[in-house]
C-alpha cells in the first residue's frame, strides 16, 4: 500500500522525490494519476541535453525527432506545453544523488533542465491560459537526492 510518506515534496508543489527503486504504481496512487498519463524516463541515458530532449519528445509524442539541440529544445518545450494542458506524471528513474553527481554530471544537469523547463512552461500557461491548465507532477527517483536541484 502506497503512503504519502513514500514521496517527498521538493521545491515546487508538483515536484517530488523518492528512493529508487519504488513501484511507479505507488506514485500514481499517491498522486492520483492513471497509467496512460505516466511517462517513465531514465536519467542515466541523458549524456547530453539533446539526448534528454529526444527522450522527452519520444515519450510525449511517439516520434523520434532529429536536429540540433536548439531545434530539439523547441520541439520538446512544445510537447511539454501541450502536456501541461492535459494530465502528465513524469517518473525520472536513476536521478543522480549527492554521491553520484560527479559520476553523472550530464544527467544531473539534464534533470535540472527538465524541471526548469516544466516550471517555465507551466508559469507561462498559468498567465496566458489559466483555464487550459491540466495536472502535472514530476517524481525524481534515485538515491541521495537532496531537497533542491543544483546542477553546477
Amino acid at each position: 500500500q502506497a503512503q504519502v510518506d513514500d514521496l517527498d515534496l521538493m521545491d515546487a508543489p508538483w515536484l517530488f522525490k523518492t528512493q529508487h527503486p519504488r513501484p511507479v504504481e505507488a506514485a500514481e496512487l499517491v498522486l492520483g494519476f492513471h497509467g496512460e498519463a505516466t511517462k517513465e524516463l531514465d536519467a542515466h541515458r541523458w549524456s547530453s541535453e539533446d539526448c534528454m530532449w529526444r527522450d522527452i519528445i519520444s515519450a510525449l509524442s511517439d516520434s523520434s525527432p532529429d536536429g540540433d539541440v536548439g531545434t530539439l529544445r523547441v520541439h520538446g518545450r512544445n510537447a511539454l506545453q501541450q502536456s501541461c494542458t492535459e494530465e502528465l506524471l513524469f517518473v525520472v528513474h536513476n536521478c543522480p544523488g549527492k554521491e553520484q553527481a560527479e559520476q553523472f554530471p550530464s544527467a544531473l544537469r539534464c534533470v535540472a533542465t527538465l524541471v526548469a523547463n516544466i516550471a517555465e512552461v507551466w508559469a507561462s500557461l498559468e498567465q496566458l491560459r489559466p483555464d487550459d491548465l491540466g495536472q502535472i507532477a514530476v517524481v525524481l527517483a534515485g538515491v541521495g537526492i537532496g531537497k533542491k536541484l543544483k546542477a553546477g
